[in-house]
């Protein structure tokens, strides 16, 4: 999520920062809102479970599970990135333009890979590396904003209702993101249609973002294609799902098997 605020950021010209600034000010005020609480009243604890488990159920949490690789991209925020997810293999490439054409493919268990620019291999090891790093900091903020509501199981993740209709994801000081708390919002069937953001690289505490246009993967799983904001509308297109992964023919993978 950090790289997605820096973009935003980058896209404004020194001449109008102070522009910039008048407009994070009305945001500010517009959008903050009181963080979500834990609690643990047994009530509210069977309530956050029972919404978790029909917001999961409403995006065919089954099927995702039973889904081998997935590609998408990320479009907006001034950044344009394609990515194939092996999530059997915990494999990962990842396509951008920078000062070239990037290709990167590595392993997520111990980050080593290959990396690609303008169709020939970085034989340098420092650059690969800190390509590899780019790539990986680039598909965890992606992924996440794919569907924030797969991390309800991450570890340090602890969740909490605060009404029927909301579920409050709050992340401990070991979890993946310490500190931050999220806000789902879903409608009378399940369906994620709003999150709010008490993150640490967002100065609005109970920023909101609404999830639009809903799409059913190959393997039956609904993303949300466009995610909207006062600062910044982000889409998230499935490209394809698979159910079987690699399927007959080439294996993208295959130099950076073990």
């Amino acid at each position: 999520m950090q790289h997605t605020i820096q973009s935003i950021i980058t896209v404004f010209r020194p001449a109008g920062l102070r522009c910039l600034a008048a407009c994070l000010c009305l945001c500010s005020l517009a959008f903050c809102a009181s963080r979500p609480v834990l609690s643990n009243d047994p009530g509210a604890q069977q309530r956050a479970e029972e919404l978790k488990e029909r917001m999961l159920a409403r995006m065919n949490f089954e099927a995702w599970q039973k889904t081998a690789a997935i590609e998408f991209r990320f479009q907006g925020a001034g950044a344009d990135r394609r990515y194939l997810w092996d999530r059997n293999r915990r494999l990962v490439q990842v396509q951008w333009e920078d000062d070239g054409q990037f290709d990167v493919r590595y392993r997520l268990e111990d980050l080593a890979g290959e990396v690609r620019r303008n169709g020939q291999l970085v034989s340098d090891s420092e650059e690969r590396a800190a390509r590899i790093d780019e790539a990986n900091a680039y598909f965890v903020n992606d992924a996440f904003w794919l569907s924030p509501l797969l991390h309800v199981a991450s570890p340090g993740a602890q969740i909490s209702a605060p009404s029927d209709h909301e579920l409050a994801l709050h992340f401990s000081s070991g979890g993946v993101t310490p500190g931050d708390t999220y806000l789902f919002e879903a409608d009378a069937s399940g369906e994620l249609i709003a999150m709010r953001m008490w993150v640490s690289v967002i100065p609005f505490p109970g920023y909101r973002a609404t999830f639009e246009e809903y799409q059913t993967t190959e393997t039956g799983v609904r993303f949300a294609r466009v995610r909207d904001s006062a600062l910044f509308s982000i889409e998230t297109p499935v490209l394809a799902s698979y159910a079987t992964y690699p399927e007959a023919g080439p294996n993208i993978f295959e130099s950076i098997l073990p």
